[in-house]
């Protein structure tokens, strides 16, 4: 879980350092995303989509550039993990 965290911020702040950059004042375009979709409800002017468009399409137009990274960090994780025997 520690590497996990350690990656996902120097990802994250390498994001906002290079966005910042291009934009000339601090900006993290991830985070504006969320705020326009879900707590703006900016997204009622595009139109709606059926529930499974977020498994199939959506994941990728939200993670953006980040999709290869996290599917480079799932699949060792999937690896590595035990399965779980017995009662929960």
């Amino acid at each position: 879980l520690i590497p996990g965290a350690a990656i996902s911020s120097v990802c994250i702040l390498g994001a906002g350092l290079l966005d910042s950059a291009v934009h000339g004042s601090w900006v993290l375009v991830p985070w504006n995303f969320v705020k326009f979709n879900l707590i703006h409800d900016g997204g009622a002017f595009y139109g709606t989509h059926p529930w499974h468009w977020y498994l199939t399409e959506g994941l990728a137009v939200t993670l953006g550039t980040f999709l290869p990274f996290m599917l480079i960090g799932i699949l060792p994780t999937l690896r590595a993990a035990k399965p779980i025997r017995g009662p929960l």
